[in-house]
């Protein structure tokens, strides 16, 4: 598609108005609709005129382009106190290197400082939004996820909510675990009354984020996830069908392999009851449903409306790293990250596409980056502010990071190589196993230096044979939603959809305002500037 756009327009080298009709009618042949095509190409023979000006417009020499800059300006920078901004990009990421590195011993803190400015400012890696906002401010948090979940009983539902409000205050999003609160209208002894049910009670938690934004830089992100076999699982397969009150709620489905056997063998499946008496769960099976239908009605309502999403929850158990600290609930909003309650993590990713070198990845470059990425994390842990007393004692026992990766889908298209290609599946393949690898492999030379998570020794990973290592958990594929704008790269390991596309960005004012934005594929504005002659 690319060389298409490309060798369309490089025929013509007559007057910008020609020019422009040339690479129109280019992008409308690939399938892109003609506002767009025109929008898109009108923006590059602009930026082509500046570039090729001697007035360039910005002079701190950063990759960014210009949507990243505006993201940046609107999001991201320090403010004075009439809202104006007192940084710009390049003071952003020397105020975040500097912040973070004092996580390192005094003698080392202006070597990775250095190294820190370095991998942010060529957009090889960055970490996620609160951190970039926070660090080196004086205020908030810089992790993005915490899981906190309630209990069955109305002191740990109204306590959640309480801790729920301090962190998403502090910039947090949070997960939320409802498997362990009984039915609605389940009876409540103290008061001869009915329960409220899982659902009311995430709608309790959801208005607590409509109230408060994240930080005051962004909307609050929640998730909910029920077990499969709660009798409520029905009215929380549908609950965001119709209702907008959960609008800044994922929710997800845990599925047990007891039920994908039932669904199989097109079984009954019983709906069981959690309530807990104090000496243990009930058990008491309140409906009994076909599996085949349940499981048929999950996928018909995610077909429609894209909810709910599915855990396979016995993965998630059989791999977790710190058992011993109590059965994991839910993940972080995202669903990337499954943590122990009052568990929080922070995030970074790597930008694959910075990394190539004509038809493969460079691999010592990319070594650099993520031990560089890993070292970095650790450094935020080091430094960062926690909203309640609870969530540093688990950060600080897990010490759990999460290292991602963004700019896949670029970095094939620059590769020359499909997306759904087996040659990309096994480049995938290769790829997981280096960064896990190395990884790893500096979180444990970080534990000679520090000493390995306090955990560690009641942990899985000793079991499973790992040496001291600094974190529970190392890698992490985060969905990097505007991080990736700001590295002018694809999103997570997603596909492009589209060669170029209207996004509408929400801005956390309070009044609902957003700014319409032109986006395209990095591959695609660069054979543009190629096929124009920029």
């Amino acid at each position: 598609m690319t060389q298409g756009v490309a060798s369309g327009g490089s025929s013509n080298t007559g007057d910008r108005d020609e020019i422009r009709e040339d690479v129109v009618k280019a992008l409308e042949s690939v399938g892109v609709s003609g506002e767009v095509a025109a929008a898109l190409t009108s923006s590059i023979i602009e930026s082509a005129v500046i570039e090729n000006s001697d007035d360039h417009g910005h002079t701190d020499g950063l990759p960014l382009s210009d949507n990243a800059r505006f993201i940046i300006e609107k999001r991201y920078l320090r403010r004075d106190d009439d809202g104006n901004p007192i940084e710009d990009a390049e003071g952003l990421f020397r105020r975040v290197s500097s912040a973070v590195a004092l996580g390192e011993p005094e003698t080392k803190q202006a070597e990775y400082q250095k190294k820190y400015y370095e991998i942010m400012s060529n957009l090889k890696f960055l970490p996620n939004s609160p951190t970039l906002v926070n660090a080196g401010t004086g205020r908030g948090c810089l992790s993005a996820c915490f899981v906190v979940s309630p209990e069955d009983n109305i002191q740990s539902i109204m306590k959640v909510a309480n801790d729920a409000a301090m962190i998403e205050k502090w910039g947090g999003g949070i997960g939320f675990g409802l498997s362990d609160l009984r039915p609605k209208q389940d009876r409540i002894s103290t008061t001869h009354g009915q329960a409220c049910g899982p659902i009311a009670v995430m709608k309790l938690f959801s208005a607590v984020g409509a109230t408060l934004t994240q930080g005051a830089f962004r909307l609050g992100a929640h998730m909910g996830q029920l077990i499969i076999n709660h009798p409520d699982i029905r009215e929380f397969i549908h609950c965001k069908d119709d209702d907008d009150t959960l609008q800044n709620f994922n929710i997800s489905v845990q599925i047990t392999d007891d039920f994908m056997r039932a669904v199989e063998n097109d079984e009954d499946w019983n709906l069981i009851n959690p309530r807990d008496t104090g000496d243990g769960p009930v058990n008491q099976v309140l409906g009994t449903v076909k599996a085949r239908d349940l499981w048929d009605e999950i996928a018909e309502s995610a077909w429609k409306t894209g909810d709910p999403g599915v855990v396979f929850v016995d993965r998630v158990w059989e791999t977790a790293p710190n058992p011993q600290m109590g059965k994991i609930k839910t993940s972080n909003p995202c669903g990337e990250e499954f943590l122990e309650n009052y568990g929080n993590c922070c995030l970074g990713s790597i930008n694959l596409d910075a990394h190539v070198v004509g038809n493969d990845f460079n691999w010592d470059a990319l070594e650099e980056t993520t031990r560089t990425g890993v070292r970095f994390l650790n450094d935020v842990i080091e430094v960062n502010s926690f909203p309640l007393p609870v969530l540093r004692e688990v950060n600080l026992d897990t010490r759990r990071i999460g290292l991602g990766v963004m700019g896949w889908a670029d970095a094939l298209v620059r590769m020359g190589m499909p997306y759904d290609s087996q040659e990309a599946l096994d480049l995938a393949d290769k790829l997981g196993g280096f960064l896990n690898k190395m990884a790893w492999d500096e979180s444990a030379k970080v534990a000679e230096e520090r000493g390995p998570f306090p955990e560690y020794e009641n942990s899985a990973l000793k079991q499973w044979g790992m040496p001291p290592v600094r974190n529970a958990s190392v890698i992490t594929i985060a969905p990097t939603g505007t991080i990736s704008r700001i590295a002018g790269c694809s999103s997570g390991i997603e596909p492009h959809f589209a060669l170029a596309w209207w996004s509408n960005v929400l801005w956390e004012d309070h009044e609902g305002t957003s700014s319409r934005l032109l986006d395209s594929p990095s591959s695609i504005i660069e054979s543009l500037k190629s096929a124009i002659g920029s």
